[in-house]
């Protein structure tokens, strides 16, 4: 149960940045409407991406993709893809789960690469998030997808980073992420630790 949670609620996080340039890869099956539409005003103005689930109401508030920003920690490539920050109205259902009844999701989508035959470990995935409204959170390793690790040779790995916030989305406008420096076998920092700034606007 926990596994099939888990799965449903990756995929309606992040569905807005990997419809928008990703891969994605269907997992298991969904007893969900996980449908998502672009609701318009009376002038056909395009507004914000709405998805409906059982965990609630996503409501994407910025989106960046296309961002191909890449910083390198010795022989690992770290690429920025896309950036999401959205609303999520927590259904009654969750709400003991996510503590609250409207929390704040940013999704950050990356790809860690080793350039290197060596063995190298870097864990992109476990950032810390810092924003322009003063808070500082940890990625949320449970919602988050595995992109970091032990990288034997010349592997990647790919997927959506996490954050749950209490923010609200609409005043986030600037993030920055720190990471740890990749390390080699002997425990040796390859680099400085990243600092990462992205920015909505």
């Amino acid at each position: 149960m926990k596994k099939f949670f888990t799965v449903l609620l990756l995929v309606i996080l992040s569905a807005g940045l990997v419809a928008c340039g990703g891969d994605s890869e269907s997992t298991g099956e969904q007893k969900t409407d996980n449908t998502a539409q672009e609701q318009k005003d009376d002038k056909g103005k395009e507004e914000k991406e709405v998805r409906k689930s059982e965990l609630g109401t996503l409501t994407v508030i910025k989106k960046k993709k296309d961002l191909n920003y890449v910083v390198q920690s010795g022989p690992m490539n770290l690429t920025i893809n896309a950036i999401q920050t959205a609303t999520l109205d927590v259904s009654q259902n969750y709400k003991e789960f996510f503590g609250k009844d409207q929390v704040t999701i940013v999704t950050v989508e990356m790809k860690a690469e080793n350039t290197s035959e060596d063995t190298i470990s870097f864990y992109p995935d476990q950032a810390v998030l810092t924003t322009n409204t003063g808070e500082q959170v940890e990625s949320d390793i449970f919602l988050s997808d595995d992109v970091g690790g032990d990288f034997y040779g010349k592997v990647n790995k790919k997927g959506n980073v996490i954050f749950v916030l209490e923010s609200p989305a609409e005043d986030i406008t600037d993030i920055k992420l720190i990471i740890d420096a990749a390390i080699d076998e002997d425990w040796n920092a390859l680099s400085n630790n990243l600092q990462v700034e992205l920015s909505f606007n």
